[in-house]
């Protein structure tokens, strides 16, 4: 015989006009993820900072924490957040996991694309990057 893992009660028939509807709780079957996007949140800042202050360069460590752990993993966390109600943190994860997936890619972008920037567009990239973290700074405001 199968056991049930969480008990419902049981659903009463439709109400009619009038009547109140009683809502039940949705279960919580999924475990908390906030800890998870914090840290990737948290160790990929740190080491984009270690980087920027050159205490060492901008290499593919930095890229594969920058895609997989505060990228990826990141939106997974904020998608189940979402799905268990919890409308900021679900936000800020799959905010903060969409910029180091597009932050990463556009570091890697000429290597990986086979698309090669031309000679003095570099101040044009830094416009739009300053102004891809300025709408972000918005949205965080």
């Amino acid at each position: 015989m199968l056991k049930l893992l969480f008990h419902r009660e049981p659903v009463e028939k439709p109400p009619l006009l009038g009547q109140e509807l009683i809502m039940q709780k949705f279960p919580n079957k999924y475990s908390n993820t906030s800890p998870l996007g914090l840290i990737g949140f948290g160790f990929t800042t740190i080491m984009l900072s270690f980087a920027n202050v050159t205490l060492f360069q901008l290499n593919s460590m930095i890229i594969g924490l920058g895609l997989f752990y505060g990228g990826m993993t990141q939106f997974v966390a904020g998608v189940y957040e979402l799905k268990k109600g919890n409308t900021f943190s679900g936000t800020a994860f799959c905010s903060y996991g969409a910029f180091w997936l597009s932050f990463c890619t556009m570091v890697i972008g000429s290597s990986f694309f086979g698309v090669e920037p031309q000679i003095g567009k570099q101040k044009e990239f830094f416009y739009f990057f300053g102004l891809f973290l300025l709408v972000l700074c918005s949205l965080v405001l």
